[in-house]
């Protein structure tokens, strides 16, 4: 537990603010805020999402609030160097030491370490991996680990009946933990996984993994992958005669799985981190995205639009970047996607809800 004994640290810090406080008023400058987003590359689409909610919070906020926010942008490619470099020039050059990471579990591993030594936030809106629970002091997330989603979703299968099912999943830092700990829950069901295989980030053609898998008879295959990648999979395999159950993650919740799968992703089902709906807060901003972008929100737009909410919210309640550690870790938030908390890890505390597609949309099931 990383974060686990800081009381005194927090003491500390409270009086040198304080003290601080004492000696002068604070100068209320533009609150400074960095984004590391995956703008191209084979995650860009899911960049774009958090790119644009992000956009909108500041909008929001610069429109209703006399201390602003100054956002600066920066591409991370979907490649963990250019994550480095994006993040070498925000700090080194702009002197921002908050930082929303809208990429790839990889970029955000790649990040972390050089984060926790020069004390810089990184908030993760996108990246899974379970691994960056243990990723260190300076890293948080409102985006629901991996392990969540594959216990879930083994579980489900498991009450549905399924005891055969295969996995395909993207080769880096999320997919591998997407399989183990989906393995794992599914065989503690007396179920039997009759294939795990890893596909590369961008690739396209399936066919081979198509016709491979459809020889071991799965029930159901689980998908751990972009949607483009899913969709081309799923597509793929129906022209091979191969129709199992399609199963999936949040990746997968989004208008082009519905728009691209058309009738061969009917009946998929997947777990999505929850949101609520019914909120203001969410229906303020959903109706607002889709008016400016033209789709419904993701959970990655939904993220980036509470990252900024809550880094501003955290910050200027202190105006002191060691403090909004604490604020995040001791405080709940009211955000688009409900009520947002954190772990003594900095990892988001969410529900999860599971849904399939019928006649074209996403519905909820128990």
């Amino acid at each position: 537990m990383k974060r686990f004994n800081y009381q005194l640290e927090i003491i500390t810090v409270i009086v040198t603010v304080m003290l601080l406080e004492g000696c002068h008023s604070f100068e209320k400058k533009n609150v400074q805020i960095g984004l590391i987003a995956d703008l191209s590359g084979t995650m860009a689409t899911y960049g774009k999402w958090v790119k644009e909610g992000a956009e909108l919070a500041v909008a929001e906020i610069n429109s209703n609030s006399t201390q602003k926010i100054d956002l600066s942008f920066e591409d991370s490619k979907s490649d963990p160097k250019s994550a480095l470099s994006a993040l070498e020039k925000l700090y080194n050059i702009n002197k921002i030491r908050m930082i929303v990471a809208g990429n790839s579990s990889s970029c955000v591993m790649a990040m972390a370490p050089v984060v926790n030594d020069k004390k810089i936030l990184l908030f993760s809106t996108l990246a899974s991996s379970p691994n960056i629970t243990n990723a260190g002091e300076y890293v948080f997330r409102n985006r629901i680990s991996g392990t969540f989603e594959s216990q879930s979703m083994a579980i489900e299968a498991s009450k549905l009946g399924m005891k055969s099912i295969a996995i395909l999943a993207t080769n880096n830092d999320a997919g591998i933990p997407y399989i183990k700990a989906f393995t794992d829950k599914f065989k503690e069901q007396k179920g039997e996984i009759v294939a795990s295989i890893l596909i590369n980030p961008g690739q396209s053609d399936f066919r081979s993994y198509a016709l491979l898998i459809k020889t071991l008879r799965p029930e159901a295959v689980f998908l751990v992958t972009t949607v483009d990648q899913a969709v081309n999979f799923i597509n793929q395999s129906i022209t091979i005669g191969f129709t199992p159950k399609w199963l999936g993650i949040s990746s997968l919740k989004t208008d082009q799985f519905i728009t691209n799968g058309g009738k061969n992703v009917e009946g998929a089902i997947i777990t999505n981190e929850g949101i609520d709906q019914n909120g203001k807060r969410y229906i303020e901003f959903s109706s607002k995205y889709f008016k400016k972008f033209g789709e419904n929100p993701t959970i990655y737009a939904v993220n980036g639009y509470d990252a900024i909410h809550l880094l501003y919210e955290s910050y200027i309640r202190t105006n002191n970047i060691e403090m909004v550690k604490y604020e995040l870790l001791r405080n709940s938030f009211s955000g688009a996607a409900g009520i947002i908390k954190f772990d003594e890890n900095g990892d988001v505390v969410k529900d999860l809800e599971l849904l399939k597609v019928e006649g074209g949309k996403f519905i909820s099931i128990k």
